[in-house]
């Protein structure tokens, strides 16, 4: 039976069945459906025509140019650097030769004295005469040597190493922060530690209570001082003068990261300050107070602070400024308002402090604790949300690009190096490793074929990306060519005595990646037929059957044990004692305080004694306890104190 054309209000008999919409039409509205995807397919193609005409207005001298200006200050960061050592050489040979004349003129002086003293005397022996000759000599060589082969000066060619600058191409929204990966390092603080944190590309400065920190690019702690000054509100880094700058309540600090020291900087203003930024020319200060203001200092040619001035009005007298940062381009501020308990991100020039554009930031106001905001990729802004405990992503433009909920309380947040972000969090400073995900569609339209018969086949034009390697970041197991994604594509779980590590490769269930030399997995307390077995660092054998447990690292005298995974080192013993801790029964020990077994007998001289079980008239093997004059025999049938 014929079938109607689907179309309301058409009586027209269907003719095809049109696989875009999956309905039986007739063949008008069949051409219609099709002329349809044709004028899609020309606005495509005029937006194709769009981008290629924009691609060609692009003035490339003028971009690479403005990609030139951070190589260009590397550079002179660089010059500056070997400036800065060769002047510190030439005043160490300077200060060599100045010493070697001072020792010459000094031997002159005590000899022309003592000659002096025999003129005077009118008397002198052959003896002396030869021996000032020979003084005289010994002078004329060592002034002759300062001139000519005094100094020896040993230099190596400087060695460039090529990974010291990497270039590469990123897009703007190539980067994602809802993946950002997870946290792969905690430096644990203190209690009384202090949030604030900043970086060059160097070292990161930390307060771990009661120190300053330097973690150095291993993202290990390289130094330490005490810091002995107020509440730290506020740190930054000047490439200029080459120092931290600390803000506590009233002074401002600079710490040199060569040798640590702090040194209070006494030409500023006492005023209460709270953040603080750096550009090249410029320090930037805000007061900690509501109608904040912006203090404005000039780095001067001798690497010291001069000529400062308040800005003209920034905030009125009902708001708060709570953070100030940079990013050598533009001026980031973070102003709360106590009327309206708004909050909002302004961004302006460096120069001139004048506005460039700002965004009100939907948070929960709060007059406590201020926010906290950082440079981010392609000139980008991050800002910590430590009330609803999230990170926020804003673009260079003022619009808010992806909110991420973090796994704790977000306090400050910095870059470190080319590929870190470090977020000063409630239970510690956390390390991220970020990259941009470099991915680009190129999409070439040569010749577009239309057939239309009354049978029409439409196929879809399927677009196939390859599956992401290990270690790429990842949303679905689908996206991984191993099928596994954890925020990045790591390997298939990983069996008994597979190599693994904490990031990619990991341990299937029931068993965890061991700390071991070869990191492998392995489960602490499984039975191991032989040492080998083990990735642990002990390996237990059994009494009577075959095999032996797997254990942690061995424990070592007067350490606490047990049967189970604190095993004792070989040779020790773990004690029968309430608390078990590793010493084998009959070993020497000075005071009964090193003996972790309840016994202990003096020597009978009187020079330390002996560790042993129990005290007991039958002994054991020379384990048990026997008094001063007795020791542990084996007679007859068992071992007693005779």
């Amino acid at each position: 039976m014929s079938q109607t054309c689907a179309i309301t209000s058409c009586n027209r008999l269907a003719r095809a069945l049109c696989h875009c919409c999956q309905k039986n039409v007739c063949i008008i509205h069949l051409n219609e459906h099709n002329d349809l995807l044709i004028s899609q397919l020309y606005r495509l193609i005029d937006n194709v025509n769009i981008l290629d005409n924009h691609l060609q207005t692009i003035n490339i001298q003028k971009t690479v140019n403005d990609y030139r200006e951070k190589l260009e200050q590397w550079r002179l960061e660089s010059h500056k650097k070997i400036d800065e050592f060769f002047k510190e050489k030439c005043q160490e040979l300077d200060q060599l030769v100045v010493d070697k004349l001072d020792e010459q003129r000094e031997e002159i002086y005590q000899l022309q004295s003592k000659m002096t003293d025999f003129v005077h005397e009118q008397q002198v022996t052959h003896q002396e005469i030869y021996e000032f000759k020979l003084i005289i000599d010994h002078l004329e060589q060592e002034i002759n040597n300062i001139e000519q082969k005094y100094v020896q000066i040993f230099t190596r060619p400087l060695i460039l190493d090529h990974s010291l600058i990497s270039i590469k191409g990123n897009n703007e929204e190539e980067y994602n922060l809802s993946i950002l990966s997870p946290v792969y390092k905690i430096i644990n603080r203190p209690d009384g530690s202090y949030g604030a944190l900043a970086s060059n590309n160097r070292h990161l400065l930390i307060h771990q209570a009661p120190n300053l920190c330097l973690v150095d690019e291993n993202l290990e702690i390289a130094k330490r001082i005490l810091w002995s000054h107020g509440r730290i509100y506020d740190i930054c880094w000047s490439s200029t003068i080459d120092r931290f700058i600390i803000l506590d309540e009233k002074y401002l600090f600079l710490v040199d990261e060569k040798t640590m020291l702090i040194e209070k900087v006494q030409t500023i203003e006492k005023r209460k300050w709270l953040s603080c930024t750096c550009s090249n020319e410029f320090l930037f200060l805000s007061t900690n107070e509501w109608g904040s203001s912006i203090t404005k200092i000039v780095f001067t040619s001798e690497k010291k602070l001069d000529k400062q001035w308040q800005s003209p009005m920034i905030c009125k007298k009902d708001e708060y400024i709570d953070i100030i940062t940079s990013n050598k381009r533009k001026l980031a501020i973070i102003i709360r308002n106590n009327t309206n308990k708004t909050i909002r991100l302004e961004l302006r020039s460096l120069e001139t402090l004048d506005c460039i554009w700002l965004l009100l930031l939907n948070l929960p106001w709060n007059a406590n604790r201020p926010f906290h905001c950082c440079p981010f990729v392609n000139e980008d802004w991050l800002v910590a949300d430590y009330e609803t405990g999230c990170l926020l992503h804003i673009t260079k433009t003022g619009k808010i690009k992806s909110i991420l909920p973090y796994n704790t309380v977000p306090y400050c947040v910095t870059m470190f190096g080319s590929n870190i972000l470090v977020v000063s969090a409630k239970d510690g400073i956390h390390f991220h490793n970020y990259h941009l995900n470099m991915m680009k569609f190129i999409v070439i339209i040569t010749t577009i074929l239309l057939s239309v018969t009354i049978n029409y086949t439409i196929q879809d034009l399927i677009i196939t990306v390859g599956c992401k390697a290990t270690g790429s970041f990842c949303i679905s197991p689908t996206q991984c060519c191993s099928g596994v994604c954890r925020g990045i594509c790591i390997s298939p779980c990983q069996p008994v005595n597979a190599p693994c590590n904490k990031s990619i490769n990991n341990c299937c269930d029931g068993l965890t990646c061991n700390q071991a030399t070869e990191r492998c997995c392995r489960l602490v307390g499984k039975t191991a037929l032989t040492p080998s077995e083990c990735c642990s660092h002990q390996w237990k054998p059994y009494n009577i059957v075959r095999g032996g447990k797997c254990t942690h690292k061995c424990r070592r005298i007067n350490e606490t044990c047990d049967e189970q995974t604190n095993i004792c080192c070989t040779g020790l013993q773990c004690g029968s004692s309430p608390t078990k801790c590793c010493r084998p029964a009959g070993q020497r020990a000075l005071y009964q305080a090193e003996c972790c077994s309840k016994y202990w007998i003096p020597d009978s001289v009187g020079n330390g004694g002996k560790c042993c079980s129990q005290h007991a008239e039958p002994c054991s093997d020379n384990t048990d306890c026997c008094s001063p004059l007795e020791h542990c025999k084996n007679t007859t049938w068992s071992y007693l104190c005779v």
